[in-house]
């Protein structure tokens, strides 16, 4: 699920300003702590619409899907919102992992194809030709409510929001417009029906779900 109206409707002020997406940031890398995203892109389908995690892909337009073992129900985490963090620092590339409860949690990690992932819960498991690093978190600064989450890599050129509807409507997949991206690689078969997107990064008070499928 996205973003509660509740969050949504407390943010939009603050959100109303944000501006299309730019090139891949080459700022530090810091440690987000708990985030969730909302991807901005101004007169766009996209534009202040929460990221979710389902069937170990990020979507725009997609509910959240999670899953909890434990009983009764009313112990586990809510698991409606998608929340991540980053890690790392100045000197290392950034890793990131989906904020969860289940023991070993889960990566997250850019498909050979751009695609941006996570693992299933209780596997290691990391695609052929996956990158596991190149996340960064960009803290607010100069009074912006929010930081921001990209992807740095040599010859990336920041994210995407592509189309996997009819005519190239909704939902919209997540991809890292990585270097040498053809059309056969991205959601739709065609790059430019995609939409560059930044992701805010809004702090949230830690992990929502048990683990996301």
């Amino acid at each position: 699920m996205q973003f509660s109206a509740s969050f949504l409707a407390a943010a939009l002020p603050l959100l109303a300003a944000a501006a299309p997406a730019p090139a891949a940031s080459s700022a530090p890398v810091a440690n987000s702590g708990p985030i969730g995203l909302i991807a901005t892109h101004s007169a766009s389908p996209i534009h202040l619409s929460s990221v979710n995690a389902a069937g170990q892909n990020f979507w725009i337009g997609k509910d959240t899907s999670s899953y909890c073992p434990l009983t009764p129900a009313s112990s586990c985490p809510p698991g409606k919102n998608t929340v991540i963090e980053v890690l790392g620092d100045q000197a290392h590339p950034g890793t990131a992992a989906m904020d969860v409860v289940v023991p070993g949690g889960q990566q997250m990690f850019i498909r050979s194809n751009g695609a941006l992932g996570y693992t299933q819960a209780h596997s290691a498991s990391i695609p052929t030709g996956a990158i596991t690093t190149g996340f960064t978190y960009t803290p607010p600064s100069g009074g912006a409510q929010f930081g921001t989450f990209g992807v740095s890599l040599p010859g990336s050129a920041g994210l995407l929001a592509c189309p996997t509807g009819a005519n190239f409507s909704g939902p919209y997949q997540v991809f890292v417009n990585l270097k040498n991206l053809k059309d056969s690689d991205v959601a739709g078969g065609k790059i430019n029906k995609c939409i560059g997107m930044n992701a805010l990064a809004v702090s949230t008070n830690g992990a929502d779900a048990w683990q996301y499928t």
